[in-house]
């Protein structure tokens, strides 16, 4: 049998299935609501429209990589909203996938594979965030196979994943500055927890890498006095003022479904406490580092945490697959995933754009909730998310 049919079977049939079968369903969400239900182009993604017109080696809100994606793909695919959200929606399902990898490195199997892929499937941030074009759904990409990166180093002890680390991050500052959180994760979970590996040249030559991905940005920022550094103090100062350590946790429990926080918050604790994890505790550890580093800035939104759940995701599987094993907690576990798929679909359209804006008023009002913004703004009917897409 050739290495690609190996490979065919294994999606198809075998230890991946549950994983690709997923990561589909996340891409045909995607593909199915996308330019649906009389919505139209997002005001970010106009404003990434401009800037491909516009090459830089930066930009006063953020780095260029997304720039240069999107500028290829109107070459390639033109400029319909199916085009420009083509992308996004590739790297939602991708996303999914490297889940399922991650928690299949952990020793996960089918169980822990599905509770942890259908949980980002149905993760109304997620969703949201692969619904337009934006640096974010690269970013959650690039976190996560950062994770996936440093569970495959921490199980083979191959050093040469230090190289990839060093290109993920890298390549992911270049897109997105947050990238630098997983960077000083990585540094300080490794520091407290796999301390052994700070005594060889490996973690030194990945930030090297790093550094000189990331390089042409920071020269950028020096050539055009900081202007990404005072972007980010305006946006503490005034833009966010109302968010607080407070909302920002609290905020994790909605963004990524109220019945999902069971599973991300138990496998974060089974990633920090439970032994037959004990060799990826670091991935635990780089969770908390980085919504610490996230709470000190205090004016953080809860949706820049996303990008780090691919770890507690992954983490919260295997805890279902592992402490699950009685008949009668089988039967919770599968009521707990059908209460999980249910919510997910209902919060979906909270999250992607597939109700009619009538239709949409009447649903958010039968359930009680009121339009939202992080920012600040007086908001009518609609949330800032959706009234931005719409009334071009």
């Amino acid at each position: 049998m050739t290495e690609s049919h190996s490979l065919s079977r294994r999606l198809l049939a075998g230890d991946l299935a549950v994983i690709f079968y997923l990561a589909l369903v996340k891409l045909l969400i995607h593909f199915y609501t996308n330019a649906f239900a009389g919505y139209g182009i997002f005001r970010d993604e106009l404003y990434y429209l401009a800037s491909t017109s516009q090459l830089d080696m930066g930009y006063v809100d953020h780095p260029p990589l997304s720039i240069f994606i999107l500028a290829v793909n109107r070459l390639l695919f033109g400029d319909s909203i199916f085009a420009i959200r083509l992308l996004p929606a590739l790297a939602g399902a991708a996303t999914v996938f490297f889940i399922g990898l991650l928690v299949k490195e952990m020793g996960g199997r089918k169980v822990a594979q599905f509770a942890a892929c259908a949980a980002a499937v149905l993760s109304p941030q997620f969703l949201g965030y692969n619904t337009i074009y934006s640096m974010n759904s690269f970013d959650i990409l690039l976190w996560t196979i950062g994770f996936y990166a440093v569970a495959r180093l921490l199980n083979t002890q191959e050093p040469r994943y230090w190289i990839l680390l060093g290109v993920i991050v890298g390549v992911g500052a270049f897109n997105k500055t947050s990238m630098l959180w997983f960077g000083a994760a990585v540094a300080i979970g490794f520091l407290l927890v796999e301390r052994h590996w700070l005594k060889t040249q490996w973690p030194y030559m990945a930030g090297a890498i790093a550094f000189l991905i990331f390089l042409p940005y920071i020269i950028w920022n020096m050539m055009h006095d900081y202007a990404h550094l005072e972007f980010m103090r305006y946006a503490s100062a005034v833009k966010y003022v109302s968010q607080t350590p407070a909302t920002f946790l609290s905020g994790q429990i909605l963004v990524h479904n109220p019945v999902a926080l069971l599973l991300w918050f138990g496998g974060l604790l089974f990633l920090l406490f439970h032994k037959s994890v004990r060799q990826f505790r670091v991935l635990g550890v780089m969770f908390l580092i980085v919504v610490t580093i996230l709470i000190v800035n205090w004016h953080s939104k809860a949706e820049y945490l996303a990008a780090a759940f691919g770890s507690v995701f992954a983490g919260g599987g295997l805890a279902v697959e592992r402490l699950v094993q009685s008949s009668f907690f089988r039967v919770l576990r599968t009521a707990y995933f059908a209460l999980l798929i249910v919510t997910g679909i209902l919060l979906a359209p909270l999250a992607i754009p597939i109700l009619p804006v009538d239709t949409f008023i009447g649903y958010t009002a039968t359930l009680g909730l009121s339009p939202g913004t992080p920012e600040g703004h007086h908001l009518e009917e609609l949330p800032q998310f959706y009234a931005d897409m719409f009334g071009w």
